[in-house]
């Protein structure tokens, strides 16, 4: 799986400021993935993290489960 952006949630409140990566290739993953981390550092970690998942098999479809929970991220500039 490759990553193809990065950034931060700026809304709903109780997730802002979550990191935020989106990744996929449909050649090898069959879909993509969005995951909310509550803490960069601890995305990493194999101990209770807090972290969400999205999964769907086009990125549109990924997007439109984010809008239905009115989740608003912030990608970085430098996400491919």
């Amino acid at each position: 799986m490759r990553k193809v952006k990065a950034g931060k949630v700026i809304a709903p409140y109780n997730y802002r400021n979550w990191y935020a990566e989106f990744c996929g290739d449909t050649d090898d993953t069959g879909g993509f993935y969005l995951f909310l981390w509550k803490d960069k550092e601890q995305k990493n970690s194999v101990e209770g993290y807090n972290y969400l998942l999205f999964w769907d098999v086009t990125e549109e479809d990924v997007n439109r489960q984010l809008q239905e929970l009115y989740i608003e991220i912030a990608w970085d500039n430098s996400s491919v």
